[in-house]
């Protein structure tokens, strides 16, 4: 099953749980466990684009080049080990 950084599942935000993301418009509430900042939660909020979600089977491929490139850019020394990890366990 995928989860988030947190281990929970898709669209699963728990109780109530938030953080501040702050961008050149000022600050703004996300869901803790969002993987996305300030500018894509205003997007959400002000515009109504639709409701075409990317199919499961794409973001895991995408998910899949994210690890490879951290991956690679660990092993020439691009990337700090940590933020390696974290990209790996997403």
């Amino acid at each position: 099953m995928i989860t988030d950084a947190l281990g929970n599942p898709p669209g699963d935000f728990g109780p109530a749980a938030s953080r501040t993301e702050t961008d050149s418009f000022g600050s703004v509430e996300l869901p803790a466990n969002a993987l996305y900042g300030a500018q894509t939660q205003r997007s959400l909020q002000f515009f109504s684009i639709g409701e075409e979600l990317l199919p499961w089977g794409m973001v895991r491929a995408l998910l899949a080049v994210k690890q490879a490139c951290a991956q690679v850019n660990h092993d020439r020394g691009l990337l700090a080990t940590d933020v390696t990890e974290l990209i790996a366990r997403a």
